[in-house]
């Protein structure tokens, strides 16, 4: 329906403020030198894995821009999985890309 409700109102501003810190975050670690490979809904995969002391930078500077002391983020390394990287390899697609941190903003 073309009924706006409460459910969609609230959905909307949090996929709002969930993009803005985002960008944020990208922004933050653009400054850091790192190489942001893709934006997937609440979280950021990057080429190079990051420091204790990167990551805290990265928060501090989220939640500083934010105004929200809750915001945070985990990293953790990640894989490409072997079979479907040697079929994009063979057809030319991500060639020389390595996966390795994924960030997702978590709510507390």
């Amino acid at each position: 329906s073309g009924r706006l409700s409460k459910s969609k109102i609230l959905s909307y501003m949090y996929q709002n403020a969930e993009t803005a810190v985002i960008n944020r975050v990208s922004a933050e670690l653009a400054r850091l030198n790192k190489t942001v490979l893709a934006n997937i809904h609440d979280a950021i995969v990057v080429r190079e894995c990051l420091s204790q002391y990167e990551l805290d930078t990265v928060v501090y500077g989220m939640r500083g821009a934010t105004g929200n002391p809750y915001w945070s983020l985990t990293g953790r390394e990640i894989k490409a999985y072997r079979e479907v990287a040697l079929r994009y390899l063979a057809h030319g697609r991500c060639a020389g890309k390595t996966f390795m941190c994924s960030l997702g903003a978590m709510r507390q």
